[in-house]
C-alpha cells in the first residue's frame, strides 16, 4: 500500500512541474513588426519593397499602400528594406512599429541617350525601344563599316553584307521589313543630320540592297554611304526601334532610326590617340575565264552590255 501512495505522489509531482519545465526549456516567440515605407523626397508610398530578417530567408513585402507586417521576428534582430532604384536601408528591429524612408539610387538614375536634333533624355523616360553601342565596342569589333559592327550587338537587327572583299556595302534592317520593294533600311541621323544609307546599285534596280522581292538587282558589290564614316571618329550609335521612332523624325523613320553622335573635343590637357590597322587579303583561286567571246551583244561590240556575245577583239 505504501508504495501505491508513494507512487501516486511521484506522479502527481510530475504533472504540476512538468508544464513550468517545458515553459523554460522552450524559446520565447517573437513579435510582429509593422511599418509604412514611403520615399525620402516626395513622402509617397513604395508598394512591392522587399522587407526581410537579415541573415534569414524570412521575409514579406509592402502592399499597395506601402505598409508591411512581419511575423516571428526574434529579439534584436536587424530588417533590410530594399527595392529597385533605392538604396537599401537596414534598421534594427527595437520597436513593434518601424517606418522606413527610401532614398532613390541616384547611380542608377543617369543613363541618358541621343534622341532626335541631338538632344540627350533619360532613357527610362522614353516610351520606344532604345538600344545604345558605345564607340569603343564599334572599335573593338575591328570592322571597317560602322554597319557590320553593329552585328551581334543590338537585338532584333538584321545585317546583310554584300561581301567580305574591303568596301563591300552592308545593309541594317530593324524587326523586320515592311516592303516588298521599297527600301527597309532605317533612318541613319549624324549629330542631327539626315544620312542615305542606300549604295548607288540600290538607285538603279528594284531589290538591290535591303528589299524583300528576291531580285539581286546588282552584279558586283557597292559600297554603302554609311560605311564612309571612320568607327574612331564615333562616340556612340543609339538604335530606335519601332513605329514610336518616326514620332520623332516622321515617315522616314518607320523602320527606325540609327542616330550616331560623334567624338568632341573636351577642356583640359591635350593628347593625342593614333591607332592603326593593316588587312591584307590574297586570292585562292581564280575562275577559269574563256577566251571565245569579247564584250557585246548579238555578235557586236557594245561596251555598255555586261554581255560576251561579240567576236573576240583582235
Amino acid at each position: 500500500m505504501k508504495r501505491l501512495y508513494l507512487a501516486g505522489f511521484l506522479l502527481a509531482a510530475e504533472a504540476a512541474l512538468a508544464p513550468g519545465a517545458r515553459a523554460q526549456t522552450t524559446a520565447p516567440a517573437g513579435r510582429t513588426v509593422t511599418g509604412t515605407v514611403v520615399g525620402s523626397v516626395d513622402r509617397l508610398a513604395i508598394p512591392g519593397v522587399n522587407v526581410l530578417v537579415k541573415g534569414t530567408n524570412q521575409g514579406t513585402a509592402t502592399n499597395a499602400d506601402g505598409r508591411y507586417s512581419l511575423p516571428n521576428v526574434p529579439a534584436g534582430a536587424t530588417l533590410v528594406f530594399s527595392f529597385i532604384g533605392y538604396k537599401s536601408v537596414e534598421r534594427p528591429a527595437t520597436a513593434d512599429n518601424l517606418d522606413v524612408a527610401l532614398a532613390a539610387d541616384a547611380s542608377g538614375l543617369d543613363e541618358v541617350v541621343v534622341t532626335a536634333y541631338n538632344i540627350k533624355q533619360d532613357k527610362r523616360t522614353l516610351v520606344t525601344s532604345v538600344q545604345e553601342v558605345q564607340g569603343k565596342d564599334l572599335i573593338d569589333s575591328r570592322q571597317t563599316n560602322v554597319v557590320n559592327a553593329l552585328q551581334g550587338k543590338v537585338a532584333g537587327v538584321n545585317i546583310t553584307s554584300s561581301g567580305g572583299a574591303p568596301g563591300e556595302g552592308a545593309s541594317i534592317v530593324i524587326r523586320g521589313g515592311t516592303s516588298l520593294d521599297g527600301d527597309n533600311q532605317p533612318l541613319f541621323v549624324i549629330d542631327g543630320m539626315i544620312m542615305d544609307n542606300s549604295s548607288f546599285q540600290e538607285s538603279t534596280a528594284p531589290g538591290g540592297g535591303s528589299a524583300f522581292n528576291g531580285l539581286l538587282g546588282r552584279s558586283v558589290g557597292a559600297s554603302n554611304r554609311a560605311g564612309d564614316l571612320n568607327p574612331e571618329d564615333i562616340a556612340s550609335m543609339t538604335v530606335l526601334k519601332g513605329p514610336a521612332a518616326a514620332a520623332l523624325y516622321g515617315l522616314r523613320a518607320a523602320n527606325g532610326a540609327v542616330v550616331i553622335t560623334t567624338k568632341k573635343g573636351s577642356a583640359g590637357r591635350t593628347t593625342l590617340n593614333y591607332r592603326s590597322q593593316v588587312s591584307v587579303d590574297q586570292v585562292n583561286r581564280l575562275p577559269t575565264t574563256q577566251g571565245e567571246y569579247g564584250q557585246g551583244a548579238l555578235g557586236l561590240f557594245d561596251g555598255t552590255t555586261r554581255q560576251s556575245w561579240a567576236p573576240t577583239p583582235a
